[in-house]
């Protein structure tokens, strides 16, 4: 029951002034204080005017958040959030992740051209590279293209390719690769030593 509509003014006749002002606490709370005057003597009924203290209406209130409203503060807390996202966005592309295009089949089944690829540029801070990894980097004669590739050497091994096989440090089996896509073509390369 909406308060204002009761405030304006109780009549009651057969109610004294205590039970009045004991009903009007039971219904608005303690913040109401009651007067009761006497409207006609002929009927003996009685009005009581009835005040809220300290409330004020809705309308009150939203006319003083619009006067305080700052559009300086607003554009500047907008500006600081905007400024803040695109800083975290370039940190984040430049020190935590790489994405690239895979623009050859030289990983096909695993990686096929035009897949788009996220790595992590953090992995290998807490642990070392593992055979089998793959890995992203630079390309050695254009930095602005990034190579993908799978490491088949670690450092300090020698790798070597016989008959399109590869073996390391001089292994008598070679290399077990399940990820190729195709036999690879019988040639020979070698022997690399992988730098420290």
């Amino acid at each position: 029951m909406d308060s204002e509509q009761k405030m304006d003014t109780y009549t009651d006749s057969e109610t004294n002034e205590n039970d009045k002002t004991s009903l009007i606490e039971e219904t608005f709370g303690n913040n109401v204080s009651a007067t009761v005057t006497e409207a006609d003597t002929e009927t003996g009924k009685t009005e009581t005017d009835l005040t809220v203290a300290g409330t004020e209406t809705e309308a009150d209130s939203n006319e003083e958040e619009k006067e305080k409203f700052d559009w300086k503060k607003e554009l500047r807390d907008w500006l600081i959030i905007i400024v803040a996202a695109f800083a975290l966005a370039w940190a984040i592309t430049h020190f935590v992740i790489i994405k690239t295009e895979i623009i050859s089949g030289s990983m096909i089944a695993t990686l096929n051209v035009d897949d788009h690829v996220v790595a992590n540029r953090l992995s290998y801070v807490f642990s070392d590279p593992q055979r089998g990894d793959i890995i992203f980097f630079a390309y050695p004669d254009d930095e602005t293209k990034t190579y993908v590739k799978r490491i088949i050497g670690l450092p300090g091994e020698k790798v070597e390719i016989k008959k399109g096989k590869v073996y390391i440090n001089d292994s008598e089996t070679p290399l077990d690769e399940p990820y190729l896509h195709e036999k690879p073509v019988k040639s020979d390369w070698g022997p690399y030593q992988v730098p420290e």
